[in-house]
């Protein structure tokens, strides 16, 4: 297939219900994805805003077969958490703050490293360009993170003092990876 075919085909479910386990694009940052995708050279294949999650690791250790007690793509509160956190399971229970990632799929090596360029200006530290015989690749992700484990055999490792820390410090990188986002977005709609 063509470029073009191919980002037809994408776009086509674009904002239908996809197989991720939200089902859909993050409204906080379509603004940034329908950016990306008018420019004739790039399309987006997925994406997230960045979200706050509760996250069970499976005993496979199979990503896909992890469960979500508790996700949140905006800013939290402490007592959003407790339910999640009545029944505690037997696994150890994460507490993440994951930040915007983009999968972006360039018609050229140099429209990707234009848009590498950008996203590294803008604080998107983490990417790179992925080229295949068929496919130029880029992964995109900010660089705001935590990534804690706060239960485990059932039994919660940290006090409530330390959670509501916790959701004080995720709210805060949420709001900065948002930041880098919107500055992104700046620099795609000014060279449009």
């Amino acid at each position: 297939m063509t470029f073009d075919t191919d980002k037809k085909k994408v776009l086509a479910k674009l904002y239908k219900p996809d197989k991720s386990k939200k089902g859909d694009v993050d409204i906080q940052i379509d603004y940034l994805i329908d950016a990306i995708n008018e420019d004739k050279d790039l399309y987006t294949t997925s994406s997230c805003a960045g979200r706050i999650v509760l996250l069970k690791d499976p005993e496979s250790g199979k990503k896909h077969e992890a469960e979500w007690p508790f996700s949140s793509h905006d800013e939290i509160t402490y007592e959003q958490l407790i339910p999640a956190l009545n029944a505690l399971p037997e696994e150890t229970l994460w507490f993440r703050m994951e930040a915007v990632i983009l999968h972006v799929c360039a018609r050229t090596i140099e429209a990707a490293q234009s848009f590498l360029d950008k996203a590294r200006s803008v604080g998107l530290k983490r990417a790179g360009i992925f080229a295949t015989q068929n496919k130029i690749m880029l992964e995109v992700v900010a660089v705001e993170r935590i990534d804690t484990p706060i239960a485990e055999n059932g039994n919660l490792l940290i006090d409530t003092s330390y959670l509501k820390v916790l959701a004080h410090y995720a709210n805060n990188k949420l709001r900065e990876t948002r930041k880098r986002a919107k500055r992104l977005h700046a620099l795609l709609i000014r060279d449009v």
